[in-house]
């Protein structure tokens, strides 16, 4: 999948979990905080959007990646801060792989 292609799941993801939350009037951008302090959504959520990003990249390249590892929770900069920075750390493991 392209760093695009990546986006788009994690956007679309995020789009549906504010609808639910009836927060739909709020517009997602790359730099939309994901986790930590200013983020609009909790940590059940932000497991949601991995897991859909993961099923994406297994039924677009039949491949497999964990996205939530060890080197990735304890960074001091968190992959998971915000849509571009957990869409660019999907790239760079599927990159690796």
């Amino acid at each position: 999948m392209e760093l695009q292609e990546i986006t788009s799941v994690i956007v679309s993801s995020l789009n549906e979990i504010l609808v639910e939350k009836g927060l739909n009037t709020v517009s997602v951008q790359d730099d939309t905080q994901l986790f930590g302090e200013g983020s609009i959504i909790d940590s059940l959520d932000l497991v949601t959007i991995i897991v859909q990003v993961e099923e994406a990249i297994r039924n677009n390249d039949d491949r497999t990646i964990e996205i939530v590892d060890e080197n990735s929770v304890i960074s001091d900069d968190s992959p998971f801060r915000t849509v571009s920075s957990l869409a660019k750390m999907v790239k760079e493991k599927l990159n690796a792989g």
